[in-house]
């Protein structure tokens, strides 16, 4: 009696006051934290209970009525599972008491549906009337034929499974029972809220809404049903479905419903209206209900009752008791609910530790009032651990003590705390923002080594780029062409360069972070498209020797030569010594009379090539060195003859000079001069008599 009084004292002050239009008030509430644990026994019939009766378990304090119903073969199987409780086990915010509700899925009297429990307020007639109250489901529940395990396949529900869990209506006391909900008047108009799944269809959950208006001919013939889906098809309440859909209340967390019910202004007129808020988000509206009928009064059939609670027809196996739970339950003349969640959130770095955040009020379709905002942040979007408060005034907050040059990202709630409310009705979070404090910090950026020199005129370039606040762009700038923006893939960029020119080109990669800090990372792309110039320096051939060193120049445009090869006849080709600009190979094994090609190549480091054939070398071999008398062999004769050509008595001719020429010899070596002389004649002896080889 004293929470009502002290309801009613509110109420009072508030129209005298006018907060939130003339008559706003708040007709019951309570929290249950302060009520005495309480839970009535099923028995075989059940029990039921109206104020101002003598009953066996007392209703509790503030109620006007309830009713259970009586036990099942599988009701409340160790004792502690009776429909309707009062305790501590499932409140909201972790401490204090809520209702349970303990649900059966099993029911075998004729006429009568399972888990029904029923815990009632009256309160003063209202044209409009809101009823809040907060609500979670076990986090396992079951629907029959949801297909979970040991259940039903998925949509092989033996009924319809469905759960009420609210009745809003005008009950009238002088009628009995209260319970009545098909005859004529009783509880008449009425407004059932549930959760269904009725035949036809995809399998998935419904927030049905069955609507019972009053009729000329007192029966429920006018009844309608609105429904709002929550969840995709199949049966799964726990993931949101597409188009904008609200997630179901199947995530085993406390989810808010509130509901609106409008008499029509007279009879017959179609303009009463129901709404649905879910979360303090508008799920349903019907603005042309006809509550009361032509010929009736609607100021006689005005809202005086709700009831939590209700019964099911829901046969899911295993046929465990589950339950659900219910709190913070009021009735008003005004929405009590959670606000809507702030809307157009934006976030600005404005120092090196601190970020604005500005936002605007949300709109769910009610006037609603709030206590403040809070704003939660974080590095990680998916984990937003910090918070701030503000005034319910305010719609700009600066949150300070941040990390210089770090991305943070902010999501903010409205939320509001009714006088009487255990615990406070927060909005769901809005949409997220995010900015980075001021950054004196220039952004890291490094470019890969390139291919250069190259002769190809595109290439890819790439590198690594970060910083704490996050990359606004990364542009690619070669030579004096204009910058390319490069593609940036979390910490790594990409750019492909084309139409480079002819020589050196220059690159320079600038990074730039979101606050405009920029740092750049170079490099040179040498394109060389042409081959290297190689020479053949002349050599002697024929020649008495069967090695023969050979040598030449070779240039590049860049001045990057990297090989000279010698392919000597049809061999392979063989490296050569490249000293600066000058290369020389030794060729070995030349053949006696025979003559061999010699092809010289050069290679640059960007992959062109060019050649050189030079004149055709052959060896008259050293068996022919020393015969003077063309004879093939080489004996005294032959020293004779050198030593007149020595002594000018003889003129050698060309053949002569190159067979005969021998001295002086270095290292064992014949190094000719030119011209046969006695010490060409003393070699040719030693030829002859074994003592020199070469």
């Amino acid at each position: 009696m004293l929470r009502r009084l002290k309801n009613v004292i509110i109420a009072a002050a508030l129209v005298l006051f006018g907060v939130q239009g003339a008559g706003a008030a708040i007709l019951f509430s309570e929290g249950f934290d302060t009520l005495a644990n309480w839970s009535p026994p099923q028995g075989a019939s059940g029990e039921a209970c109206v104020r101002g009766q003598i009953c066996t378990t007392a209703i509790p304090n503030g109620f006007y009525d309830y009713r259970v119903a009586g036990t099942e073969a599988c009701s409340n199987l160790d004792g502690n599972h009776n429909t309707l409780n009062i305790n501590e086990l499932n409140a909201r915010g972790g401490s204090g008491k809520a209702v349970t509700v303990w649900n059966e899925p099993c029911y075998s009297r004729s006429g009568s549906w399972g888990s029904d429990g029923l815990l009632g307020v009256d309160f003063a007639p209202q044209d409009e009337v809101y009823v809040r109250y907060w609500i979670k489901f076990q986090p396992d529940w079951r629907w029959d034929g949801d297909g979970s395990a040991g259940g039903r396949a998925l949509g092989a529900a033996n009924t319809s499974p469905m759960q009420k869990f609210m009745h809003l209506s005008h009950m009238n006391p002088s009628i009995s029972p209260i319970w009545d909900f098909f005859s004529g008047v009783q509880n008449k108009p009425r407004f059932t809220p549930q959760l269904a799944k009725f035949s036809g269809g995809a399998m998935r959950i419904q927030f049905n809404l069955p609507h019972s208006p009053l009729t000329p001919t007192r029966d429920s013939s006018a009844s309608f049903t609105l429904n709002v889906y929550l969840g995709a098809a199949p049966l799964d309440w726990s993931v949101p479905g597409t188009g904008g859909l609200p997630t179901p209340p199947g995530d085993g967390q406390w989810h808010s419903f509130e509901f609106y019910a409008k008499m029509n202004s007279a009879g017959g007129i179609a303009n009463g209206i129901s709404k649905v808020w879910y979360d303090g988000a508008l799920v349903s509206t019907a603005s042309n209900v006809v509550w009361i009928p032509t010929g009736d009064d609607p100021a006689l059939w005005r809202w005086n009752h709700a009831w939590i609670g209700g019964n099911n027809s829901n046969t899911y196996l295993p046929a465990n008791e589950q339950w659900y739970a219910v709190d913070d339950f009021v009735v008003s003349t005004h929405y009590s609910g959670p606000p809507p969640p702030p809307d157009t959130l934006r976030a600005e770095g404005i120092s090196t530790s601190s970020i604005r955040l500005t936002w605007q009020s949300g709109s769910n379709g009610a006037t609603y009032l709030v206590d403040g905002y809070r704003i939660y942040y974080g590095t990680d979007p998916a984990n937003l651990n910090g918070s701030v408060t503000v005034a319910a005034s305010q719609r700009e907050a600066v949150v300070t003590s941040l990390a210089a040059g770090t991305r943070y990202y902010f999501a903010a709630t409205a939320f509001k705390q009714e006088a009487s409310d255990a615990n406070e009705n927060e909005s769901l979070r809005s949409a997220s923002a995010n900015a980075v404090t001021v950054d004196l910090v220039r952004p890291d950026i490094t470019l890969a080594p390139v291919t250069s020199p190259t002769r190809v005129a595109s290439q890819t370039l790439s590198g690594t780029v970060a910083d704490a606040g996050g990359i606004a762009s990364v542009l690619v700038k070669v030579g004096a062409a204009a910058p390319v923006a490069a593609t940036v893939t979390g910490n790594r960029w990409s750019c492909t360069v084309h139409n480079l020119t002819e020589g050196a080109n220059s690159i320079v990669a600038t990074a730039q972070d979101l606050s405009g800090n920029e740092s750049t990372a170079s490099g040179t792309i040498m394109l060389d498209t042409h081959p290297p110039v190689v020479t053949v320096s002349a050599f002697i051939t024929p020649t008495i020797f069967t090695s023969q060193t050979i040598s030449g120049t070779v240039t590049d445009v860049g001045g990057m030569v990297d090989s000279v090869s010698v392919q000597v006849g049809n061999g392979q080709s063989q490296a050569a010594q490249v000293n600066g600009y000058v290369w020389s190979f030794l060729v070995k094994n030349l053949q006696p009379g025979v003559a061999t090609a010699i092809t010289v190549s050069a290679r640059d480091t960007a992959g062109n090539e060019s050649s050189q054939n030079s004149a055709l070398m052959s060896s008259i071999g050293v068996l022919k060195a020393g015969d003077l008398s063309g004879d093939n062999s080489v004996g005294v004769d032959d020293a004779q003859l050198a030593m007149q050509m020595g002594v000018g008595m003889k003129k050698p001719d060309a053949g002569q000079l190159q067979r005969g020429d021998l001295a002086p010899m270095v290292g064992g070596i014949p190094q000719p001069d030119g011209v046969i002389d006695t010490g060409d004649a003393l070699l040719i002896l030693g030829i002859v008599t074994g003592m020199v080889r070469f």
